[in-house]
């Protein structure tokens, strides 16, 4: 039981890794422009998914490596495409944080922008809001 968990550790912690960096290089390679507050938000979160996984990534690869000895002591033989995904995993992720910093260069302009149109639509709808409170108390029933 604690040799299956141990493989399903590996390769499925390796799979997920995987899958993550490659949904998140598609991610952030979406081209930003100014008013595209969908983009913008998506980019967003990925960035923040790629900083909350960012600590227990980094410490991951030297566990697995140990589970993969410990595994082969028990003669345990893993495939080979997870050899090839330790291998590349490493570099993939050290390549998606860098690209995640450059892509935050990015879009801090954007996200000024955005902060900027928010704060003049809320000081819109607060003009508008004492203006219709002004008439409503302006009504006969108020006299």
């Amino acid at each position: 039981m604690f040799k299956q968990y141990m493989i399903d550790s590996v390769i499925g912690g390796l799979a997920q890794l995987e899958q993550f960096v490659t949904e998140a290089e598609k991610n952030l390679n979406q081209t930003l422009r100014e008013g595209d507050l969908k983009t913008l938000i998506s980019v967003m979160s990925m960035l923040q998914q790629v900083k909350e996984r960012q600590v227990a990534t980094d410490n991951m690869f030297e566990p697995i490596k140990k589970y993969m000895e410990l595994l082969k002591m028990y003669d345990y033989e893993l495939p080979e495409a997870v050899f090839v995904q330790l291998e590349e995993l490493p570099q993939k992720w050290t390549n998606l944080k860098k690209q995640a910093i450059k892509v935050k260069h990015q879009v801090a302009p954007l996200q000024a922008q955005e902060v900027s149109s928010i704060r003049k639509r809320i000081a819109d709808f607060d003009a508008k809001q004492l203006a219709y409170r002004e008439d409503f108390k302006g009504f006969l029933f108020f006299e």
